[in-house]
């Protein structure tokens, strides 16, 4: 079965922050899309993201994966990776599932953005 709603990526940038906006269900048929933009982006040189996926009602475990994938491959270049605008249902997973012992969310773009600025 896909996705009942389209994903759609868009990117801006914050200084040297780059923000990702979600809009969408990140599930196991959208999640390789979100994968390939995290790629493009490392491939440039991006080290610092933050994930805005407030417009996104459901996030599966494939989306899950994607970021604590990405997050990895970030932070072995010395990079960052973040969440702002989780919803309820999101939060109560990543709770669950211990997920804030590796990847730190924040109440919106901007706060996440200046948490992961750099020097």
């Amino acid at each position: 079965m896909k996705s009942v709603a389209e994903l759609t990526i868009q990117t801006r940038s914050e200084g040297a922050v780059t923000v990702i906006t979600v809009t969408g269900n990140l599930d196991v048929f959208s999640a390789p899309q979100l994968d390939k933009t995290f790629r493009d982006l490392a491939g440039r040189g991006t080290t610092r993201m933050v994930v805005d996926v407030a417009g996104s009602p459901f996030i599966g475990s494939a989306g899950w994966g994607v970021f604590l994938t990405n997050l990895k491959e970030l932070k072995k270049r010395g990079g960052e990776l973040v969440l702002s605008g989780l919803d309820s249902q999101a939060r109560r997973i990543y709770e669950v599932f211990g997920l804030q012992d590796f990847l730190k969310i924040y109440p919106d773009p901007g706060a996440a953005a200046r948490a992961v600025q750099g020097p």
